[in-house]
């Protein structure tokens, strides 16, 4: 049996887990459950460092160029994404920001009329 055929399944294996990790990986930062992203990055990093721990035949070289391809391309995305949501929350937190700069003028300057229910 030629050698390359029998690692060949335990690649497969190897990559299909990579690419199972990177989609649970995504789905736990949609979730905001950023302590469990952080363990499946690692796991996925690290599995995907073991790739490279042995030799291997062109054509298994191919089979990780193109997993590795989908997950840079799927991190990408995961960037971008992230980083619309950062400008968002900091736009939500500099409108939170000026609301509050503008109540406090306005209570500095006795212009603020309270509500009748916190007269009460």
């Amino acid at each position: 049996m030629n050698l390359a055929m029998a690692k060949s399944p335990d690649l497969s294996v190897v990559l299909h887990q990579i690419v199972d990790l990177n989609f649970e990986f995504r789905e736990l930062i949609a979730a905001g459950d950023w302590e469990a992203a952080t363990r499946i990055e690692q796991a996925r990093r690290d599995a995907m460092q073991g790739l490279f721990e042995r030799p291997m035949e062109p054509v298994t070289r191919q089979q990780v160029i193109n997993t590795l391809s989908e997950i840079l391309q799927s991190d990408q995305l995961l960037v971008h994404d992230l980083e619309h949501a950062r400008d968002l929350c900091s736009s939500q937190i500099s409108h939170m920001q000026l609301g509050r700069k503008a109540t406090t003028a306005y209570n500095d300057n006795g212009l603020m009329v309270q509500s009748p229910r916190l007269m009460q």
